[in-house]
């Protein structure tokens, strides 16, 4: 144990003390890029990553944090959909995101102010918001549609954001879109955890139950593709939805696997989105509407069925691996 004298010694050498802190400081770092790649594979909640960023950040040393943004003045043919309440801020939008139209929801008003839209009745987290913005713009839809959380970053809240410092900032301005204009779905979770992991009970399993997925898709005039899939006569769902024609019960007694990366933010393209009737979109907003369950259970049974409203296989992992080409 060090004496007053030596540690007064040692802080009579300034030079001496600067270099202890520099080898302390590269321990650091190589302690947190070893982690990193150690870990990254199991962190669900990309704790080494989000830490070894914001040390690289606050020493002023680069890391990958994205592409350069320059905006040219223009909006494309692109919207943010999102929800939000009071108390979150979402002029981050607004501010780093101009070339993107946007539609941004604040679910405790009942009447629009300013640019806040309004939803029916504050049920299922973001899932109300997103499906009145479907509704609401079904004719007149842009060709990307891009589903975001309301708050920008942080590691407590936005854990579950795959770009650099969990920052949707980046994740939208790194996102492909002739890759969602070709895929047609795009989770912007990248980790294969929560949501894809294999076990004898996924959180699917243990929320969807066959009375809350025949309620949900029994009104609907377009199973889900695995469904279909299980056709002789399987055909790809038709871009017209007035096309049609399976003579097929929709409803089932046992929920097929599902398996998808959460958490209800990703992109779409409108054919993606035009593969189902408006109709289809008013009866699963209206079973949000009339269902007894808890928000945060009704909102994660659309977290559950997002990419299966939107054509994909209830397994979507496999895709899942190859995602990042979506945020290169």
């Amino acid at each position: 144990m060090l004496t007053s004298i030596q540690v007064a010694h040692i802080f009579s050498r300034p030079k001496r003390l600067a270099l202890l802190l520099l080898w302390a400081l590269l321990i650091a770092v190589i302690i947190v890029y070893s982690i990193d790649d150690v870990y990254v594979a199991h962190d669900r909640v990309g704790s080494a990553r989000y830490l070894k960023e914001r040390i690289l950040k606050s020493l002023g040393l680069a890391f990958n944090d994205g592409v350069p943004f320059q905006w040219n003045g223009e909006v494309g043919d692109k919207v943010i959909v999102m929800a939000h309440t009071h108390a979150e801020d979402v002029s981050w939008v607004k501010d780093q995101l101009p070339d993107w139209q946007r539609a941004i929801y604040n679910v405790e008003l009942t009447h629009p102010v300013g640019e806040s839209l309004v939803v029916p009745e504050n049920k299922g987290h973001e899932a109300m918001a997103y499906l009145t913005y479907i509704i609401d713009h079904y004719d007149s839809l842009p060709s990307i549609l891009l589903f975001l959380h309301a708050h920008r970053d942080g590691y407590w809240k936005a854990w579950h954001t795959d770009a650099p410092l969990h920052d949707n900032v980046l994740a939208a301005r790194a996102l492909q879109l002739p890759f969602v204009e070709e895929q047609g779905y795009v989770n912007l979770r990248c980790k294969l955890h929560p949501g894809c992991v294999n076990g004898p009970k996924s959180g699917a399993e243990k929320t969807l139950t066959p009375e809350i997925w025949n309620g949900f898709f029994g009104n609907s005039s377009t199973p889900p593709r695995w469904l279909a899939m299980q056709v002789e006569s399987y055909e790809p769902i038709p871009t017209d939805p007035r096309r049609f024609d399976y003579n097929i019960d929709h409803l089932v007694d046992r929920v097929p696997e599902i398996r998808v990366a959460c958490c209800a933010q990703f992109a779409v393209s409108r054919s993606s989105v035009l593969q189902r009737s408006k109709g289809d979109y008013i009866s699963f907003r209206q079973w949000l509407l009339n269902t007894n369950l808890p928000d945060r259970t009704s909102g994660r049974v659309f977290e559950y069925l997002w990419h299966i409203i939107f054509g994909e296989l209830g397994v979507q992992y496999v895709l899942g691996l190859f995602l990042r080409s979506a945020l290169e």
